[in-house]
Formats: C-alpha cells, sequence, structure tokens
C-alpha cells in the first residue's frame, strides 16, 4: 500500500478553493500527468458521481474510473477507484487558515504485480509529483492564472 498525504495553505477562501477543486475535471489544470478528467454530473462533486480519469505516469496510459464517496460541500470530497490498472481511493480536505485555506489531499494506492515490488520507487516519485502539483496549484489559485 502507498499512502501519500500533502498540505499546503493557499492563500484563498475556503469556497473558492472548494470551487475549484471541489470539481474533479479542473485536475487537467493542476495534476501532472492528468491528459483527460471527465465527470457523469457537472460541478462539485456529489456522492455517486463517477469520473473517468486518463492519466500518464511512468511513460504507460491509463485509465481509472472513480466513484465519489463522500462530498461535503467546503469540507471534503472522497474517492475510490472502480477500474483501472491499481485500486485507489483518496480524499480533499478543505480547512479554513487564517491565511486562506489548507488544502490537504491524501491518496492510496494498492498496486500489484510489478508495481507492487517496485512500489517503494513509485510511491517516491508519487510523492515528488505531488509536491510539485501542489505547489503548481498554490500558484494558479493565488495569481489566479491557470498554468497549462
Amino acid at each position: 500500500m502507498i499512502t501519500i498525504r500533502l498540505s499546503t495553505v493557499i492563500q484563498r477562501s475556503v469556497a473558492d478553493v472548494y470551487d475549484f477543486l471541489g470539481c474533479y475535471e479542473n485536475d487537467i489544470h493542476w495534476r501532472t500527468g492528468v491528459v483527460d478528467m471527465q465527470q457523469n454530473t457537472s460541478g462539485t462533486a456529489r456522492i455517486g458521481m463517477e469520473t473517468r480519469e486518463v492519466m500518464t505516469f511512468m511513460g504507460s496510459r491509463t485509465v481509472t474510473t472513480a466513484n465519489v464517496i463522500a462530498a461535503e460541500t467546503n469540507r471534503r470530497t472522497a474517492f475510490r477507484s472502480v477500474e483501472g490498472p491499481v485500486k485507489a481511493w483518496g480524499q480533499r480536505l478543505f480547512e479554513k487558515h487564517p491565511t486562506g485555506t489548507r488544502f490537504t489531499y491524501e491518496l492510496n494506492l494498492e498496486p500489484t504485480g510489478i508495481l507492487a515490488l517496485l512500489s517503494p520507487i513509485v510511491g517516491y516519485l508519487f510523492r515528488q509529483q505531488m509536491t510539485s502539483d501542489l505547489s503548481k496549484l498554490k500558484l494558479q489559485l493565488e495569481t489566479g492564472q491557470l498554468i497549462q
């Protein structure tokens, strides 16, 4: 099992941060490797909503279908994969902070096969990527400019 949990403080209101990150389709703007993200309903996450993510990682292209399993406006969203190469679940937490919003992104992966053997390396690479992604996200939301 690979578990990564990272946080950053974004100098924007909880509502602003949630409006952007609660809509999974916006992941293409800040998550490295996500080339397509679709939701079966528009807007911010709601329980039962389905997402379809196309991602490239370590030279491979993967497609993961997931269901939103928790959605609390301005507080939390969570998902669990239902189809894809790796079992995954994750959550996004939104907390009021004196200078804006503390955003926490957690990802749990259960790799199998060769990826299970390589999980220390895969975990390290995902952590590095997610750290970079949170820096990019913070810059985008604080400046109001989407970085492609």
